[in-house]
This record gives structure tokens, sequence and C-alpha cells, in this order.
């Protein structure tokens, strides 16, 4: 069932209002003498522009394999070698067709 609107009572508004905070807004944050002053980004302590990041390449780069990524590689593992193993099986005869090359000889 839909809630029903109530009618507002004299004086209030029939927009719902958001709630006021009873806190005076803060224009300009207090002095921190505390804090020093920052370097703008891309200079370093001289004023020379900072040196750009050394990033290696991606061929360098090498992660150490967690538990997942073992646990990953011995599922394809597995997927593989039931695979190969499939196809070098040999096939089991069928036994829904006829043979071809009866036995010679009086049937048993």
């Amino acid at each position: 069932m839909a809630k029903q609107r109530v009618p507002p009572r004299p004086g209030e508004s029939a927009e719902p209002q958001p709630p006021r905070s009873d806190l005076p807004p803060i224009d300009d944050p207090a002095p921190q003498p505390y804090l020093e002053a920052a370097e703008p980004p891309g200079r370093g302590v001289d004023g020379q522009p900072a040196r750009e990041p050394v990033r290696r390449s991606a061929s360098k780069t090498r992660r150490r394999m967690d538990r997942y990524d073992v646990i990953g590689a011995v599922i394809v593992g597995l997927l593989v070698a039931v695979w190969v193993v499939h196809f070098l099986l040999p096939t089991p005869p069928p036994d829904n067709v006829p043979d071809l090359n009866p036995p010679s000889g009086p049937p048993r």
C-alpha cells in the first residue's frame, strides 16, 4: 500500500527540507603553524625540475607467483593432460556394429 502524503501544517512548507547543521560555516581554515610549506610538484630541492621516474619495461619486471597462480597452473596442466590422454588412447570397438569377419568354424 502506498504512503499517503500528509498535508503540511500551517506555517510549514510543502517541500521537505534537509536537516540543518547547528555549526557555523567555515570561511577560512585556522592557521596551522606546525605544518611546513610544500614545494610544488615536479621541482627538486634546488628548484630544478625533478627527473622523470625510471620505469622498467614490462619484459624485465617479474612478479612472484602466489598460491592462486599455482592453483591456476595446476588446473591448466590437468586439463592439458586429460586432453592429451584423450587423443592418445585407442578407441574401443563399437558394440552396435555387426562383425564383418565372423570367426570361421562351427558356432559355439
